[in-house]
């Protein structure tokens, strides 16, 4: 097998060093990486690696005695220093040391350093034979639904058949994903490089331009031979694998199932860890030290877009998976193992990270009812909520909407069901989810809470006329009815939250605390609230305006009923404080 360690620095790297030494389950990645292929019958590794890659080239020797695997260390040329150079041209360092070991036809699995796959996959390209015609068999994941925020870099596949097409980075309608593993002739590879380098040397020679500049993708030179149908695929077919290039890629590898408990031994592998003041650069507000998530109603982290990325069929619980015993300890990932190890407390990871059975039980039976109130009600109340606003909703037309509303229900609640019993998203689901909760649900909620709270009224004219019996009523006595001016208020906040939803939310400072905060504060705090009010009233719990007393003996008594609703609310949104910020300042490292 060969591997580079010497391509460009990705994302990670700017907070984590080289990424190969990026710890899970208390091994440097590049351990996993190459224990998969001693387990899938690779007998020798060829690595490339940067000049100034001693940390790296240490953890190699060690994993080496410890895998009882061949590793080959190969230098790339000074021109790779500090993270300059590219992936494709690294592969050139090692074309003399390859044909001296091996035939010219002989075949060799081409794989990246941050890319974790089931073993099947992997024994499945070892073992393929190439025929004549082709150079090269490449892994493909053709089912793209569930694969959400890809990184810029990902490399699509147009598909004749089984044959490669086109390849490249950015190709509109692809038919697939390049899954960054390869079985192929390096004789193919290195000819394909060295015509591409000697065409670009051309191409910058006849502007006046520095050769060294040259630089291509490496789905160049597969789309060199991919274009004489020397390039075939190999189907993921619903297999597992994991992309390692994102903050976010690794908080949720560290929940797959694929990562094995931490060799103890390799466990002190050299690993590389992120500045000690790297949340205080991105988050100066916040202090060093962070909440540990079970002391609120915390368990699992709530988000509307959930989907995992490069992962299917795995709970991605990112935040929680950094945040251990109040502070910032990436090298402590050993909780997403799924046997307990000893961390370096010397405690069990699962006891770490939730406490006891029994309060674990606990968290977990709060976090249920938050996401029903918000990812099921939240739903129904949103439609309910928004079509009376919209003026689409009055007393003559309650029943009608009432059936769309409990529908929206009925399929919220479906889907709620999959993520928390399966761990499943599915990619169109959580588009029309995420427009129905966090768009639809912030004018909602704020309909909803303007009536909890009083000031919104909806009185017709000469309202004395009837009685409101003993209830509080505001602005009974003047028939008042604020109903346009909330409208406007709402039409704002949709505006607002479609933005935000969107990502096109300024990332100054003040901006960022009012997107952090208030926006989560309106979602899951009024956004429960408004819900349950919502909900009361669909199924026929509470009554509206067109009912006996204006419905307002009924607003007083529901009103009751939300107080600990709210503060249910509010205290689970209070105690995940301080992990929004973490949250933050993943994304802001990525």
């Amino acid at each position: 097998a060969l591997l580079s360690a010497a391509g460009r620095p990705g994302d990670l790297e700017k907070t984590w060093g080289h990424r190969c030494l990026i710890p899970l389950c208390g091994e440097p990645l590049i351990v996993h990486v190459l224990r998969q292929l001693q387990q899938s019958g690779i007998t020798t590794v060829f690595i490339i690696v940067r000049p100034d890659s001693e940390s790296l080239i240490a953890a190699v020797q060690q994993a080496e005695q410890l895998l009882q695997l061949q590793v080959e260390v190969i230098q790339a040329g000074d021109s790779f220093k500090d993270g300059n150079g590219f992936y494709a041209l690294s592969l050139s360092a090692a074309q003399e040391r390859l044909t001296t070991c091996i035939g010219c036809d002989d075949l060799i699995l081409l794989s990246t350093v941050d890319h974790l796959f089931d073993a099947d996959i992997l024994e499945e390209l070892v073992c393929t034979e190439l025929p004549d015609s082709l150079d090269v068999v490449v892994l493909v994941e053709r089912d793209m639904k569930e694969l959400v925020g890809l990184p810029r870099s990902t490399v699509n596949v147009k598909l004749r058949g089984d044959l490669v097409d086109l390849i490249g980075v950015g190709l509109s309608d692809p038919d697939a994903i390049e899954g960054g593993l390869m079985t192929c002739r390096p004789s193919a590879i290195f000819e394909s490089l060295s015509r591409l380098l000697a065409s670009q040397k051309r191409q910058l020679e006849g502007r006046g331009r520095d050769i060294d500049l040259a630089h291509f993708p490496f789905a160049e030179v597969l789309n060199d031979l991919a274009q004489h149908g020397r390039v075939s695929s190999c189907s993921v077919e619903g297999r597992l694998w994991l992309a390692i290039e994102t903050s976010t890629e690794l908080s949720s590898a560290v929940a797959s199932p694929m990562l094995k408990p931490g060799n103890p031994e390799v466990a002190q592998l050299p690993q590389l860890h992120p500045p000690e003041d790297v949340l205080q650069q991105l988050l100066p507000w916040s202090p060093k030290n962070f909440d540990h998530p079970r002391s609120g109603f915390g368990g699992w982290i709530y988000g509307l877009q959930r989907a995992p990325l490069k992962m299917r069929r795995s709970r991605v619980d990112s935040l929680e998976s950094i945040v251990i015993d109040g502070s910032w300890e990436p090298d402590m990932m050993t909780i997403g193992c799924k046997e307990k190890g000893d961390l370096a407390q010397g405690q069990p990871a699962a006891e770490t990270l939730h406490g006891s059975g029994s309060e674990r039980c606990m968290l977990r039976i709060a976090n249920l009812c938050a996401t029903f109130l918000l990812d099921v009600c939240g739903g129904a109340g949103a439609v309910w909520g928004c079509s009376e606003c919209a003026g689409l909703r009055t007393a003559a037309n309650n029943a009608e909407w009432r059936f769309w509303s409990l529908l929206t229900g009925v399929l919220c609640f479906g889907r709620w069901m999959l993520i928390e019993t399966r761990g499943h998203h599915n990619h169109d689901a959580e588009v029309l989810a995420g427009v129905l909760l966090q768009v639809m649900g912030s004018a909602g909620a704020i309909w909803g809470c303007s009536e909890i709270f009083g000031i919104r009224a909806n009185y017709p004219l000469g309202c004395q006329k009837g009685s409101v019996g003993s209830a509080w009523a505001p602005g009974f006595a003047r028939c008042e009815n604020s109903c346009s001016t909330w409208r406007f208020v709402c039409a704002l906040i949709l505006v607002c939250f479609c933005l935000r939803w969107q990502g096109l939310v300024p990332q100054r400072m003040g901006l960022l605390l009012v997107d952090l905060h208030a926006g989560t504060f309106v979602l899951e705090v009024l956004g429960g609230v408004g819900a349950f009010w919502g909900v009361a009233e669909i199924i026929s719990f509470r009554l509206g305006w067109g009912d006996e007393f204006y419905g307002q003996e009924s607003f007083d008594e529901w009103r009751l009923y939300c107080i600990p609703v709210f503060m249910f609310c509010l205290a689970r949104w209070l105690s995940r404080w301080r992990i929004r910020n973490i949250r933050n300042a993943i994304q802001q490292a990525n």
